[in-house]
């Protein structure tokens, strides 16, 4: 454990904050896909910064950082805003753990996200809603089981994995609505 005040780098906190993720990031024991996106911002976190005292990093460096994501990386203006916010999150999570004081992480949390039409970082485009004739053509050429799957997802707006996940006992049928209670 380190204390409050302390001089550490960056490549110490990343370190300490990877042993947290990848044991607050899992479902049924597993390692979870957000744990391994956490660990993407990291990579390249630690490539620019890694032998940074946390103490010199603020929200100047923040924001070249970001500027050598989108030089670097594919990544589109949403993914890169959502990666700045969970590097903003470790920083919270090791104020909490008196890793560093609270000051540098409320100071990160002043770099506002990028905007659409303001950064050269790409934008992707819109997820398009898929027309119910193209549904209704395509059910009855998938499986039974799939079919339905794609009913209810039409009925619910429920996500994909939210529909595989589904179990008959999650859903109490005993009545004319039908009421889905997940296990967790």
């Amino acid at each position: 454990k380190y204390l409050l005040g302390q001089p550490i780098t960056i490549n110490e906190l990343i370190y300490v904050y990877r042993l947290h993720t990848h044991s607050y990031y899992q479902k049924h024991g597993v390692v979870t896909r957000e744990a391994y996106m956490i660990d993407d911002a990291l990579r390249i976190f630690r490539k620019h910064y890694g032998k940074t005292q946390l103490a010199e990093f603020g929200p100047v460096a923040l924001k070249d950082l970001r500027e050598k994501m989108i030089s670097e990386l594919d990544w589109s203006r949403k993914y890169l805003n959502k990666q700045v916010s969970r590097l903003r999150s470790m920083f919270k999570w090791a104020a909490a753990e008196e890793i560093l004081d609270a000051s540098i992480s409320l100071a990160l949390d002043r770099l506002a996200g990028l905007k659409r039409g303001r950064t050269k970082a790409r934008e992707t485009s819109p997820i398009r809603v898929v027309a119910d004739a193209i549904i209704e053509k395509t059910l009855p050429q998938l499986p039974d089981t799939v079919a339905d799957m794609v009913r209810i997802q039409r009925l619910t707006s429920a996500r994909p994995g939210e529909i595989c996940s589904l179990a008959p006992g999650d859903i109490d049928r005993s009545d004319d609505v039908w009421i889905y209670r997940p296990v967790e």
